[in-house]
Parts: C-alpha cells; structure tokens; sequence
C-alpha cells in the first residue's frame, strides 16, 4: 500500500531516526519505522497482523474511521486513515500514547 503523512514532521521521523528519537524515544521511533515499511509491504488491510505485538484494529467511538497498529507495549500507538481504495493508500495521522 501506498503511505502518505498528515505532517511533514510525521514524515521527517519516518525519514531520520534521530527525527522521532528526538519527538518521541528511542523505542518508539524505532518502532514507527518499522511499522511504516510494515503498511507498505502490504497489501491490503485485512494482511496485517492482529496478534502482539502489532496489535491491528479499527478505532471505535471518537476515533471512528481511524486504524491504528501499536508501537510498544507501554500503549504508545500508530494511527493512520484510509485515503483511498483503489490503489490503497493510507495516511499517518499521528502517534500518540492511549491512556494519556
């Protein structure tokens, strides 16, 4: 799938490590990368994994029409919505740390 980002500085992280070592941690930028190329290497949504650690799913209630995929177990997410079908393309809205 074909990847876009809400923020240029979302994008400068995915692009420079230091970038997202500097906005989030270490673990976490680290993570989010990872998670990047992850969405695209897939397909389509329903191949991403559901299972730890990625944990996939739908948003509910406020957050409806959002997916996320979660960067570490301390509940620090990455959310992103579907910008297109066909071909599929998501954007990166934001990381951020459910519960907080």
């Amino acid at each position: 799938m074909r990847v876009t980002f809400r923020t240029t500085k979302l994008e400068k992280c995915y692009r420079k490590l230091a970038n997202g070592e500097r906005e989030w941690n270490p673990q976490v930028a680290r993570r989010y990368i990872e998670r990047i190329n992850l969405l695209k290497a897939t397909a389509k949504l329903g191949d991403l994994p559901t299972g730890l650690p990625y944990r996939y799913h739908v948003l509910k209630y406020d957050k409806k029409g959002r997916h996320c995929l979660y960067l570490t177990r301390e509940w620090w997410r990455l959310e992103f919505t579907v910008e297109t079908e066909d071909p599929l393309t998501v954007r990166i809205e934001k990381v951020s740390k459910h519960y907080d």
